[in-house]
């Protein structure tokens, strides 16, 4: 019979991994640029903040005029790009500091409507383009059958101290309905420097049921950590 008990010995391993994240809104009118009306289809509307620069198309700025039900941004302003052969890529224009790398980007989408169903597929590359990783494909499906907007989120692991403009992240169609691109974000981390060694408070093991127990206890930092029981 389990009781509950002190362990004898609990420490806790933190990795120092500071977390930087990047939101980019597209609401800052200053940031867009064209040599057109922002508001017709064109492959040279430019939007750059916080170190990302964001073209291509044919796609132009969408307001928050609702269409099929839904607000068309989600703050001030989004992009639509648009139911024809479509290249839209973010690109990161700032290199990294050394031991930093990304581990994460994503986004929130829409479609239009539901007919025809999107055809967006999402790639990614850390050498310039040189080599394309699959995201994800944005369709009715990816999308839940609704035009309601989705965050899409994917964990990646980039080489550390990356070069400006080697991450590209890329939407292209060949066919198919409208998709409109909001809230674009992006995770770095520094690679672990070292490990310190806490020890935890309040351990205890309480009987579970036949061969089990539960174990409880308390971190003194909030930082991830390996626990260590003996």
């Amino acid at each position: 019979m389990f009781k509950k008990t002190a362990v004898s010995f609990v420490s806790a391993v933190f990795a120092a991994q500071a977390q930087t994240t990047i939101l980019v809104d597209f609401d800052t009118a200053g940031n867009w640029s064209s040599s057109g009306s922002l508001t017709s289809y064109q492959t040279y509307h430019a939007y750059a903040e916080s170190g990302w620069s964001f073209t291509g198309g044919p796609a132009l700025r969408q307001t928050t005029t609702a269409q099929d039900g839904v607000a068309g941004a989600l703050g001030t302003y989004a992009w639509r790009l648009r139911d024809a052969a479509v290249t839209w890529t973010a690109i990161h224009t700032a290199a990294l500091a050394p031991g930093e790398y990304f581990s994460a980007f994503g986004f929130a989408a829409r479609r239009w409507d539901g007919s025809p169903s999107p055809a967006y597929a999402v790639d990614y590359s850390f050498d310039g383009g040189a080599t394309w990783s699959n995201f994800t494909t944005i369709n009715n499906a990816a999308l839940d059958n609704t035009s309601n907007w989705k965050t899409f989120s994917n964990a990646v692991a980039s080489a550390t101290g990356l070069a400006a403009n080697r991450f590209v992240v890329r939407f292209s169609a060949t066919s198919g309905e409208r998709i409109m691109i909001d809230n674009f974000f992006s995770e770095t981390r520094m690679e672990e420097s070292g490990a310190a060694v806490q020890d935890v408070q309040g351990f205890v093991a309480v009987a579970a049921g036949a061969g089990q127990i539960d174990l409880s206890w308390t971190l003194n930092t909030n930082s991830d950590a390996v626990v260590v029981a003996r």
